[in-house]
């Protein structure tokens, strides 16, 4: 074999090499991403990041803003508040009544 049927044999190699190692380069990301991905019938999570550590997960002894919200995504009021008009709306108490003097 001469001199030039070898180079030209090693180039080829080279070739053949490189684009297989494009092909797996394209393949496992897209493979990886459905392995990945969830099942139609699992359960989906919600994560949620916080700036602060919440001072107390209690509701009786917390006391921060972020404590507060942190309630509010875990548990039920007994009134929420219209997002557009800000007055009160129903939560677990479904009725309530303003006493005479408007105080209760």
């Amino acid at each position: 074999m001469s001199h030039r049927s070898r180079t030209d044999a090693r180039q080829s190699t080279r070739l053949l090499l490189c684009l297989l190692l494009a092909a797996v380069a394209a393949f496992v990301p897209a493979s990886v991403a459905v392995a990945s991905s969830p099942a139609p019938e699992a359960k989906t999570s919600l994560h949620i990041g916080w700036v602060q550590e919440p001072d107390n997960l209690n509701p009786f002894i917390g006391i921060q803003g972020t404590d507060y919200m942190l309630w509010h995504l875990n548990y039920d009021f007994l009134v929420g508040f219209d997002a557009e008009t800000l007055e009160p709306r129903p939560g677990l108490a479904t009725k309530w009544e303003v006493s005479a003097d408007g105080k209760m």
